[in-house]
Protein backbone atom coordinates (compact mmCIF):
# COMPACT_ATOMS: atom_id res chain seq x y z
CA UNK A 1 0.00 0.00 0.00
CA UNK A 2 1.33 3.39 -0.85
CA UNK A 3 2.19 6.06 1.72
CA UNK A 4 0.63 8.49 -0.18
CA UNK A 5 -1.43 9.16 -3.26
CA UNK A 6 -1.00 11.81 -5.99
CA UNK A 7 -4.81 12.19 -7.72
CA UNK A 8 -4.23 14.79 -9.71
CA UNK A 9 -1.68 17.02 -12.01
CA UNK A 10 -0.90 19.44 -8.78
CA UNK A 11 0.13 16.72 -6.61
CA UNK A 12 2.39 15.50 -8.82
CA UNK A 13 4.13 18.77 -9.38
CA UNK A 14 4.37 19.65 -5.96
CA UNK A 15 8.01 18.34 -5.82
CA UNK A 16 9.43 20.78 -8.75
CA UNK A 17 6.99 23.38 -7.16
CA UNK A 18 8.59 22.83 -3.13
CA UNK A 19 11.94 23.07 -5.36
CA UNK A 20 11.63 26.36 -7.16
CA UNK A 21 10.05 28.05 -3.91
CA UNK A 22 13.51 27.09 -1.94
CA UNK A 23 15.62 28.72 -4.71
CA UNK A 24 13.18 31.41 -5.01
CA UNK A 25 11.98 31.06 -8.60
CA UNK A 26 8.42 30.55 -7.51
CA UNK A 27 7.29 33.89 -6.25
CA UNK A 28 3.11 32.78 -6.34
CA UNK A 29 1.96 31.17 -3.39
CA UNK A 30 -0.34 27.95 -4.51
CA UNK A 31 -2.80 26.16 -2.50
CA UNK A 32 -2.94 22.63 -3.56
CA UNK A 33 -6.56 21.99 -2.16
CA UNK A 34 -8.26 24.49 -4.02
CA UNK A 35 -5.74 25.39 -6.45
CA UNK A 36 -5.32 28.78 -6.31
CA UNK A 37 -2.63 31.28 -6.19
CA UNK A 38 -1.54 34.37 -4.19
CA UNK A 39 1.14 36.21 -3.69
CA UNK A 40 1.99 37.15 -0.03
CA UNK A 41 4.66 39.15 1.72
CA UNK A 42 6.84 36.15 2.00
CA UNK A 43 6.85 36.13 -1.87
CA UNK A 44 8.10 39.23 -2.29
CA UNK A 45 10.69 38.71 0.64
CA UNK A 46 11.92 35.71 -1.06
CA UNK A 47 12.53 37.93 -4.36
CA UNK A 48 14.81 39.75 -2.36
CA UNK A 49 16.61 37.50 -0.64
CA UNK A 50 17.40 35.82 -4.10
CA UNK A 51 18.67 39.14 -5.15
CA UNK A 52 20.94 40.04 -2.12
CA UNK A 53 22.37 36.36 -2.78
CA UNK A 54 23.71 37.36 -6.31
CA UNK A 55 24.54 40.67 -5.24
CA UNK A 56 26.40 38.80 -2.70
CA UNK A 57 28.06 36.67 -4.83
CA UNK A 58 28.81 39.53 -7.51
CA UNK A 59 30.53 41.35 -4.29
CA UNK A 60 32.71 38.35 -3.61
CA UNK A 61 33.90 38.24 -7.31
CA UNK A 62 34.87 41.60 -7.38
CA UNK A 63 36.92 41.06 -3.89
CA UNK A 64 38.67 38.32 -5.47
CA UNK A 65 39.48 39.51 -8.75
CA UNK A 66 40.96 42.76 -7.03
CA UNK A 67 43.02 40.15 -4.63
CA UNK A 68 43.92 37.81 -7.53
CA UNK A 69 43.69 34.68 -5.37
CA UNK A 70 41.87 32.44 -8.34
CA UNK A 71 44.66 33.95 -11.29
CA UNK A 72 45.42 30.42 -11.74
CA UNK A 73 46.59 31.54 -15.67
CA UNK A 74 49.12 33.75 -17.27
CA UNK A 75 46.22 34.52 -19.82
CA UNK A 76 44.74 38.20 -19.29
CA UNK A 77 42.05 36.59 -22.32
CA UNK A 78 40.95 33.38 -20.04
CA UNK A 79 41.15 35.77 -16.78
CA UNK A 80 38.47 38.11 -18.06
CA UNK A 81 36.62 35.36 -19.81
CA UNK A 82 35.92 33.54 -16.70
CA UNK A 83 35.11 36.39 -14.70
CA UNK A 84 32.94 37.54 -17.51
CA UNK A 85 30.79 34.13 -17.09
CA UNK A 86 30.42 35.00 -13.55
CA UNK A 87 29.00 38.54 -13.80
CA UNK A 88 26.63 37.03 -17.10
CA UNK A 89 25.44 34.49 -14.81
CA UNK A 90 24.57 36.59 -11.63
CA UNK A 91 23.13 39.12 -14.17
CA UNK A 92 21.28 36.25 -15.52
CA UNK A 93 20.17 34.87 -12.10
CA UNK A 94 18.99 37.96 -10.74
CA UNK A 95 16.70 38.59 -14.40
CA UNK A 96 15.14 35.22 -13.78
CA UNK A 97 14.37 35.98 -10.25
CA UNK A 98 12.61 38.97 -11.78
CA UNK A 99 10.81 37.87 -14.88
CA UNK A 100 9.76 35.06 -12.85
CA UNK A 101 8.47 37.47 -9.87
CA UNK A 102 6.33 39.17 -12.95
CA UNK A 103 5.12 36.68 -14.61
CA UNK A 104 4.04 34.34 -11.36
CA UNK A 105 0.45 34.57 -12.43
CA UNK A 106 0.79 33.44 -15.96
CA UNK A 107 3.06 30.49 -14.99
CA UNK A 108 0.33 29.28 -12.19
CA UNK A 109 -2.03 29.13 -15.47
CA UNK A 110 0.20 26.44 -17.31
CA UNK A 111 -0.77 23.81 -14.54
CA UNK A 112 -4.10 24.89 -14.22
CA UNK A 113 -4.36 24.46 -17.96
CA UNK A 114 -2.94 21.27 -17.70
CA UNK A 115 -5.28 20.08 -15.02
CA UNK A 116 -8.10 20.77 -17.87
CA UNK A 117 -6.75 19.25 -20.12
CA UNK A 118 -6.02 15.91 -18.39
CA UNK A 119 -9.69 16.37 -17.67
CA UNK A 120 -10.64 16.46 -21.03
CA UNK A 121 -8.52 13.20 -22.02
CA UNK A 122 -9.91 11.40 -19.33
CA UNK A 123 -13.59 12.83 -19.91
CA UNK A 124 -13.51 12.12 -23.66
CA UNK A 125 -11.01 9.79 -24.31
CA UNK A 126 -10.93 7.40 -21.17
CA UNK A 127 -7.04 8.17 -20.79
CA UNK A 128 -6.15 8.23 -17.08
CA UNK A 129 -2.95 9.69 -16.06
CA UNK A 130 -0.40 7.78 -13.65
CA UNK A 131 0.36 10.87 -11.43
CA UNK A 132 1.87 8.85 -9.22
CA UNK A 133 4.66 7.85 -11.84
CA UNK A 134 4.88 11.44 -12.69
CA UNK A 135 5.17 12.77 -9.44
CA UNK A 136 8.07 10.05 -8.87
CA UNK A 137 10.10 10.66 -12.17
CA UNK A 138 10.07 13.98 -11.36
CA UNK A 139 11.68 13.34 -7.77
CA UNK A 140 14.55 10.99 -9.87
CA UNK A 141 15.19 13.33 -12.31
CA UNK A 142 15.33 16.38 -10.09
CA UNK A 143 17.38 14.20 -7.28
CA UNK A 144 19.94 12.96 -10.39
CA UNK A 145 20.23 16.66 -11.66
CA UNK A 146 21.29 17.86 -8.15
CA UNK A 147 23.81 14.72 -7.84
CA UNK A 148 25.02 15.39 -11.71
CA UNK A 149 25.76 19.20 -10.79
CA UNK A 150 27.34 18.32 -7.44
CA UNK A 151 29.88 16.00 -9.35
CA UNK A 152 30.67 18.71 -11.73
CA UNK A 153 31.61 21.31 -9.21
CA UNK A 154 33.71 18.94 -7.03
CA UNK A 155 35.12 17.92 -10.16
CA UNK A 156 35.94 21.92 -10.87
CA UNK A 157 37.07 22.06 -7.16
CA UNK A 158 39.86 19.61 -7.27
CA UNK A 159 41.44 22.84 -9.46
CA UNK A 160 40.59 25.27 -7.41
CA UNK A 161 43.58 27.09 -4.85
CA UNK A 162 44.19 25.60 -1.42
CA UNK A 163 40.91 27.52 0.55
CA UNK A 164 43.66 28.12 4.06
CA UNK A 165 44.57 31.58 2.21
CA UNK A 166 40.74 32.66 2.59
CA UNK A 167 39.24 34.10 5.82
CA UNK A 168 36.63 31.90 7.26
CA UNK A 169 33.86 34.53 6.76
CA UNK A 170 35.07 35.17 3.19
CA UNK A 171 34.72 31.35 2.34
CA UNK A 172 31.33 31.06 3.86
CA UNK A 173 30.33 34.15 2.08
CA UNK A 174 32.01 32.42 -1.37
CA UNK A 175 31.01 28.95 -1.12
CA UNK A 176 27.03 29.45 0.14
CA UNK A 177 26.34 32.21 -2.75
CA UNK A 178 28.28 30.46 -5.90
CA UNK A 179 26.19 26.88 -4.16
CA UNK A 180 22.92 29.05 -3.81
CA UNK A 181 23.43 30.69 -7.40
CA UNK A 182 24.10 27.17 -9.11
CA UNK A 183 21.23 25.45 -7.63
CA UNK A 184 19.20 28.38 -9.03
CA UNK A 185 20.52 27.62 -12.35
CA UNK A 186 20.12 23.79 -12.04
CA UNK A 187 16.70 24.16 -10.90
CA UNK A 188 15.70 26.67 -14.10
CA UNK A 189 17.23 23.79 -16.08
CA UNK A 190 15.42 21.11 -14.36
CA UNK A 191 12.38 22.76 -14.30
CA UNK A 192 11.90 23.68 -18.38
CA UNK A 193 13.32 20.09 -18.86
CA UNK A 194 10.00 18.66 -16.89
CA UNK A 195 7.66 21.52 -18.45
CA UNK A 196 8.56 20.48 -21.85
CA UNK A 197 8.19 17.08 -21.39
CA UNK A 198 4.87 17.25 -19.20
CA UNK A 199 3.33 19.09 -22.48
CA UNK A 200 4.88 17.22 -24.91
CA UNK A 201 3.39 13.73 -23.02
CA UNK A 202 -0.07 15.29 -23.24
CA UNK A 203 0.46 16.55 -26.84
CA UNK A 204 1.98 12.82 -27.84
CA UNK A 205 -1.45 11.97 -26.27
CA UNK A 206 -3.59 13.68 -27.81
CA UNK A 207 -2.02 12.41 -31.48
CA UNK A 208 -2.63 8.79 -30.70
CA UNK A 209 -5.92 9.02 -29.63
CA UNK A 210 -6.55 11.36 -32.66
CA UNK A 211 -5.51 8.90 -34.78
CA UNK A 212 -7.19 6.30 -33.33
CA UNK A 213 -10.79 8.05 -33.64
CA UNK A 214 -9.85 9.00 -37.72
CA UNK A 215 -9.43 5.34 -38.31
CA UNK A 216 -12.40 4.09 -36.84
CA UNK A 217 -14.18 7.08 -37.31
CA UNK A 218 -16.50 4.95 -40.09
CA UNK A 219 -17.46 2.42 -37.25
CA UNK A 220 -17.77 4.86 -34.07
CA UNK A 221 -20.74 7.23 -34.68
CA UNK A 222 -19.43 9.40 -32.10
CA UNK A 223 -17.58 12.60 -33.35
CA UNK A 224 -14.74 13.74 -31.31
CA UNK A 225 -13.04 16.73 -33.85
CA UNK A 226 -14.15 19.12 -31.97
CA UNK A 227 -13.17 18.04 -28.20
CA UNK A 228 -9.97 17.03 -30.19
CA UNK A 229 -9.51 20.68 -31.61
CA UNK A 230 -10.98 21.87 -27.73
CA UNK A 231 -7.89 20.22 -25.63
CA UNK A 232 -5.40 20.82 -28.75
CA UNK A 233 -6.00 24.58 -28.18
CA UNK A 234 -5.79 24.57 -24.53
CA UNK A 235 -2.39 22.34 -25.17
CA UNK A 236 -1.31 25.12 -27.30
CA UNK A 237 -2.06 27.71 -24.82
CA UNK A 238 0.34 25.99 -22.18
CA UNK A 239 3.38 26.73 -24.80
CA UNK A 240 2.34 30.16 -25.22
CA UNK A 241 2.31 30.91 -21.98
CA UNK A 242 5.50 28.81 -21.78
CA UNK A 243 7.25 30.93 -24.36
CA UNK A 244 5.67 34.35 -22.11
CA UNK A 245 7.00 33.11 -19.00
CA UNK A 246 10.36 31.39 -19.84
CA UNK A 247 11.77 31.73 -23.13
CA UNK A 248 13.92 34.57 -22.13
CA UNK A 249 15.13 32.64 -18.82
CA UNK A 250 16.14 29.88 -21.20
CA UNK A 251 17.87 32.44 -22.96
CA UNK A 252 19.97 33.71 -20.37
CA UNK A 253 20.39 30.56 -19.13
CA UNK A 254 22.26 29.39 -22.70
CA UNK A 255 24.23 32.36 -22.81
CA UNK A 256 25.99 31.53 -19.26
CA UNK A 257 26.78 28.33 -21.10
CA UNK A 258 28.16 29.39 -24.35
CA UNK A 259 30.14 31.72 -22.62
CA UNK A 260 31.47 29.19 -20.14
CA UNK A 261 32.02 26.09 -23.14
CA UNK A 262 34.21 28.69 -25.06
CA UNK A 263 36.55 29.72 -23.04
CA UNK A 264 36.97 25.95 -21.14
CA UNK A 265 38.01 25.33 -25.15
CA UNK A 266 40.01 27.94 -25.25
CA UNK A 267 42.26 27.37 -22.25
CA UNK A 268 42.19 23.64 -22.59
CA UNK A 269 44.14 25.00 -26.15
CA UNK A 270 45.94 27.74 -24.27
CA UNK A 271 47.37 25.20 -22.22
CA UNK A 272 48.91 22.81 -24.09
CA UNK A 273 49.90 25.62 -26.79
CA UNK A 274 51.37 28.15 -24.90
CA UNK A 275 55.03 27.67 -23.87
CA UNK A 276 54.86 28.96 -20.19
CA UNK A 277 51.87 26.77 -19.20
CA UNK A 278 52.69 24.60 -15.77
CA UNK A 279 50.89 21.61 -14.12
CA UNK A 280 48.47 24.06 -11.84
CA UNK A 281 47.90 25.37 -16.11
CA UNK A 282 46.84 21.67 -17.29
CA UNK A 283 44.91 21.20 -14.33
CA UNK A 284 42.83 24.33 -13.96
CA UNK A 285 42.14 23.74 -17.78
CA UNK A 286 40.72 20.36 -17.65
CA UNK A 287 38.88 21.04 -14.75
CA UNK A 288 37.35 23.53 -16.61
CA UNK A 289 36.28 21.13 -19.82
CA UNK A 290 34.91 19.08 -17.20
CA UNK A 291 32.81 21.60 -15.66
CA UNK A 292 31.85 22.93 -18.90
CA UNK A 293 29.67 19.25 -19.54
CA UNK A 294 27.33 20.28 -17.06
CA UNK A 295 26.37 23.39 -19.56
CA UNK A 296 26.19 20.96 -22.62
CA UNK A 297 24.31 18.27 -21.02
CA UNK A 298 21.27 21.54 -19.82
CA UNK A 299 21.56 22.91 -23.83
CA UNK A 300 21.48 19.02 -25.26
CA UNK A 301 18.53 18.30 -23.10
CA UNK A 302 16.40 21.29 -23.79
CA UNK A 303 17.05 20.76 -27.76
CA UNK A 304 16.14 17.60 -27.59
CA UNK A 305 12.85 17.18 -25.60
CA UNK A 306 11.98 21.09 -27.54
CA UNK A 307 12.32 19.45 -30.61
CA UNK A 308 10.47 16.81 -29.61
CA UNK A 309 7.84 18.73 -28.51
CA UNK A 310 7.83 20.59 -31.91
CA UNK A 311 7.49 17.31 -33.57
CA UNK A 312 4.22 16.50 -31.89
CA UNK A 313 2.72 19.74 -32.69
CA UNK A 314 3.56 19.35 -36.48
CA UNK A 315 2.60 15.92 -36.20
CA UNK A 316 -1.16 16.69 -35.25
CA UNK A 317 -1.77 18.83 -38.36
CA UNK A 318 0.07 16.45 -40.71
CA UNK A 319 -2.89 14.06 -38.90
CA UNK A 320 -5.27 16.22 -40.26
CA UNK A 321 -4.21 16.71 -43.29
CA UNK A 322 -4.22 13.20 -43.91
CA UNK A 323 -7.98 12.87 -42.95
CA UNK A 324 -9.03 15.74 -44.94
CA UNK A 325 -6.81 14.44 -48.18
CA UNK A 326 -7.68 10.58 -48.21
CA UNK A 327 -10.12 9.90 -45.47
CA UNK A 328 -13.59 9.38 -46.56
CA UNK A 329 -16.04 11.02 -44.35
CA UNK A 330 -19.05 12.55 -44.57
CA UNK A 331 -19.03 16.33 -45.53
CA UNK A 332 -19.96 17.53 -42.03
CA UNK A 333 -16.63 15.84 -40.32
CA UNK A 334 -14.55 16.98 -43.20
CA UNK A 335 -15.81 20.67 -42.90
CA UNK A 336 -14.70 19.97 -38.94
CA UNK A 337 -11.74 19.16 -39.87
CA UNK A 338 -11.23 21.59 -42.42
CA UNK A 339 -11.65 24.58 -39.51
CA UNK A 340 -9.22 22.26 -37.05
CA UNK A 341 -6.19 22.69 -40.19
CA UNK A 342 -7.62 26.45 -40.57
CA UNK A 343 -6.69 26.70 -36.34
CA UNK A 344 -3.22 24.84 -36.81
CA UNK A 345 -2.05 26.88 -39.81
CA UNK A 346 -3.36 30.02 -37.58
CA UNK A 347 -1.97 28.86 -34.20
CA UNK A 348 0.73 26.51 -34.98
CA UNK A 349 2.50 25.84 -31.70
CA UNK A 350 6.21 25.88 -31.18
CA UNK A 351 8.65 26.32 -28.52
CA UNK A 352 10.37 29.51 -29.04
CA UNK A 353 11.90 32.90 -27.21
CA UNK A 354 10.59 35.28 -30.31
CA UNK A 355 14.15 35.39 -31.76
CA UNK A 356 14.85 31.75 -32.44
CA UNK A 357 13.37 28.60 -32.32
CA UNK A 358 14.45 26.25 -29.49
CA UNK A 359 15.54 23.16 -32.38
CA UNK A 360 18.46 21.58 -33.84
CA UNK A 361 19.06 24.74 -35.95
CA UNK A 362 20.03 26.52 -32.89
CA UNK A 363 22.22 23.82 -31.91
CA UNK A 364 23.90 23.83 -35.36
CA UNK A 365 24.26 27.80 -34.55
CA UNK A 366 26.14 27.74 -31.67
CA UNK A 367 28.76 25.41 -32.11
CA UNK A 368 29.19 27.40 -35.64
CA UNK A 369 29.39 30.70 -33.43
CA UNK A 370 31.37 29.09 -30.52
CA UNK A 371 33.42 28.28 -33.62
CA UNK A 372 33.94 31.54 -35.05
CA UNK A 373 34.66 33.06 -31.50
CA UNK A 374 37.49 30.48 -30.49
CA UNK A 375 39.36 31.19 -33.61
CA UNK A 376 39.46 34.61 -33.11
CA UNK A 377 40.70 34.32 -29.41
CA UNK A 378 43.21 32.04 -30.96
CA UNK A 379 44.34 34.88 -32.95
CA UNK A 380 44.54 37.03 -30.18
CA UNK A 381 46.47 34.41 -28.26
CA UNK A 382 49.05 33.77 -30.90
CA UNK A 383 49.63 37.60 -31.19
CA UNK A 384 50.42 37.33 -27.75
CA UNK A 385 52.40 34.42 -28.26
CA UNK A 386 55.18 36.33 -30.38
CA UNK A 387 54.93 39.29 -28.45
CA UNK A 388 56.18 37.40 -25.71
CA UNK A 389 58.59 35.54 -27.57
CA UNK A 390 59.91 38.63 -29.28
CA UNK A 391 60.21 39.81 -25.41
CA UNK A 392 62.32 36.34 -24.68
CA UNK A 393 64.93 36.71 -27.88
Amino acid sequence: MRWFRVQNFYDSWRPVYNVTRFFCLTTVTTNFIDRTSVRTSTDHAMLIVGILMCTLLAYNCFELYQEQKFTLTESYLISGGMFAYLIVLLSSVISVLILNYVHGFRAAKIYDILQRADQQLLTHFGYHWNYQKEHLQAVVYISSAFLLQLLFVQLLSLSSPSFSQFQPLQLIRMVSAFSWVMGCYQTLASTTILQLTTIGKRFAILNTKMEENLEGYAMNPRRKIRQIALTHAMLSDTIRLFNTCFSKQITFAMGCGFIFNLFAIFALIHAYAATTADSVTYSVARSNMLFSGFFQSFIFQLVVFSNRLNYECKRCSIIVQKAVSYGQYDRTFVRECKMFSQQLMHHSPCVSSGLFDFDWTLCYTMIGSLATYLVILLQFDFVNFNMHAEKIH
